[in-house]
């Protein structure tokens, strides 16, 4: 027998921590003790003396036969999940304008850039075959930007048109946005509440406490937008959505984080329910020393007030980047077709377009 290399070890306080495996999907939680003999004994020692223990990781995946090809095995389910038929992943750009100037930003932003009737129409046509497509059983629609929310009505259009059209009872139909929470009103909550089903999720981003995160991200008046922030959060989750918060590290700025612990402390158990705190390094700062105990050190006081963290989530071979899905395409604002939104769309060249009758049409053969 041999440790799998899809292991991942998650330590959740000085007692308690849990071994992720990412091909089985499965968790096996161990004190301390038993983690860290995982981690430095050999497999022998610990079947002889962890008996029960052994049998788990064997029961889960994270020990598995010497003989078993793990790449192999990893390829073939990747390569299955990406042409699979039934999930369709639709990524919309309303917009590339945003109202912050954030330094970390890869995009470049383009002002009053907006998706014109045309493109909509388009777009539309590309829904109706979606949904018509007795093949798919998952619709995920995401809208991305620039800021989304600076096209509300954009947004809003396609969900209601989809909501319209989708007349199939085996068709799942879940919504995201990922906005930097600013604009969003409190009708517009009560609006996307109702229309999607309460399917929607979102994910905000704060830059450290309200000092270095208005500091980044303020109006060019010099206002700051974090308390706004915070009171467009807690107006989500009091309407039961569930919002991903990133919070954006850096060397400079981990320490400050402890203060949006206490800012969020206005939040209620049952508000605190649909959030997820998500710890995510600013990637111009990856090699600018390691502070991983750190930041583990400060996650483990947010869970110790009641809240769902992650500080870099596991990945899931069975769940693999929506970039890598044949049936995945993001729409830019003016018709372009992309793969990624990781990526600065002014400085890349299309990937397709979108044609009038709402038909994909890729330069390369996807």
């Amino acid at each position: 027998m041999k440790k799998s290399i899809y292991n991942n070890i998650i330590i959740l306080n000085k007692n308690l921590g849990f071994i992720y495996n990412s091909y089985s999907n499965k968790f096996l939680f161990a004190n301390k003790k038993l983690l860290d003999l995982f981690k430095v004994e050999p497999l022998d020692f610990i079947k002889r003396t962890y008996v029960t223990f052994y049998n788990r990781l064997v029961n889960t995946g994270i020990i598995v036969r010497d003989e078993v090809d793990e790449p192999k095995l990893a390829l073939d389910t990747l390569q299955k999940n990406d042409t699979e038929k039934r999930i369709f992943h639709l990524t919309i750009l309303p917009t590339m304008d945003c109202i912050f100037k954030c330094w970390y930003c890869y995009e470049d932003h383009i002002k009053d850039t907006k998706m014109s009737r045309e493109t909509i129409y388009c777009v539309e046509k590309l829904l109706n075959s979606i949904v018509n497509d007795t093949n798919i059983k998952n619709l995920h629609i995401s809208f991305f930007g620039g800021e989304p929310f600076l096209y509300y009505d954009t947004m809003m259009h396609f969900i209601k048109y989809t909501s319209k059209i989708s007349l199939r009872d085996d068709i799942d139909i879940t919504y995201s946005v990922t906005t930097n929470g600013y604009l969003i009103k409190e009708y517009m909550v009560k609006e996307l509440e109702v229309c999607c089903l309460k399917k929607m999720n979102f994910q905000i981003t704060l830059d450290g406490n309200r000092n270095l995160h208005n500091r980044v991200r303020h109006m060019q008046c010099g206002v700051g937008s974090y308390d706004t922030i915070l009171k467009n959060l807690k107006s989500i989750l009091s309407n039961q959505m569930h919002v991903k918060l990133r919070l954006n590290y850096t060397d400079k700025n981990i320490d400050s984080m402890l203060d949006i612990r206490k800012d969020l402390s206005f939040l209620t158990s049952d508000e605190k329910k649909f959030l997820n705190i998500m710890f995510y390094r600013v990637w111009q700062n990856i090699n600018s020393g390691n502070i991983d105990a750190k930041v583990d050190a400060i996650a483990e006081k947010f869970v110790m007030e009641g809240f769902d963290v992650s500080t870099m989530p596991p990945a899931n071979i069975h769940t693999s980047c929506y970039a890598d899905k044949k049936n995945g395409v993001l729409i830019y604002y003016n018709g372009d077709l992309y793969r990624c939104t990781a990526r600065n769309f002014a400085k890349t060249a299309p990937e397709g377009f979108l044609n009038e009758e709402g038909e994909l049409i890729w330069f390369n053969d996807y």
